[in-house]
């Protein structure tokens, strides 16, 4: 449902976890309610080493646009509520580099080179 200057909100139903070939990030910070099911917001870092935050009914998150992650989400599956502020910045993916790090792709190039989530190819 969009908010005119204050975002959106949105109800999100989680079918299947995020493709795991590169963590990404919004154009917007958000917040994320748990409503029913569970998923676990899945934080890779340069150095190698991933954090994973566990959400379950109840969980609230504020996460600004630059929260590099992938979610992953059990059979089940998970019904969130979003808040979403205006965009503010171009989003993508960070694909990792074999030496360390990451390559930020835009998402328009990510899907232009990499095609979408392989679950949602014919």
């Amino acid at each position: 449902m969009p908010l005119g200057r204050l975002g959106s909100v949105r109800l999100h139903q989680w079918v299947r976890s995020d493709d795991e070939r590169a963590a990404h990030d919004h154009p917007s910070d958000f917040v994320t309610l748990v409503l029913w099911g569970r998923y676990v917001d899945v934080l890779e870092h340069p150095g190698g080493n991933t954090t994973m935050d566990r959400l379950r009914p109840g969980s609230v998150r504020y996460r600004r646009a630059e929260h590099r992650h992938r979610v992953q989400v059990d059979a089940c599956g998970c019904w969130t509520l979003l808040w979403f502020s205006p965009p503010r910045r171009d989003w993508g993916f960070y694909k990792r580099r074999m030496a360390g790090g990451f390559r930020f792709l835009k998402s328009h190039k990510w899907f232009l080179s990499y095609g979408h989530h392989p679950c949602d190819q014919p």
